[in-house]
C-alpha cells in the first residue's frame, strides 16, 4: 500500500462502518429482522476503528 492510501484507510472505514449503520438500522425496522441489528453493531465497531486511526494520525491519543 502506498502512504497515500495508509492515510485514506481512516476515512473509508468511517464511511463503510456509516453506511453499514445505516442501512442495517432501516432494514431492521422496515423487515423486522434482528440480526440486522447485529449488523448494525458491527458497522459500528468498523466506524470507531476508523476514528481511532483518524486520531491516531493527527497526532492525538489512541
Amino acid at each position: 500500500m502506498s502512504a497515500r492510501s495508509m492515510q485514506d484507510l481512516h476515512r473509508v472505514l468511517i464511511w463503510l462502518g456509516s453506511l453499514a449503520v445505516v442501512i442495517c438500522t432501516v432494514s431492521a425496522v422496515a423487515v423486522h429482522e434482528g440480526w440486522l441489528l447485529g449488523v448494525a453493531a458491527l458497522g459500528f465497531g468498523v466506524q470507531h476503528v476508523g476514528w481511532s486511526l483518524h486520531r491516531r494520525r493527527i497526532g492525538g491519543a489512541a
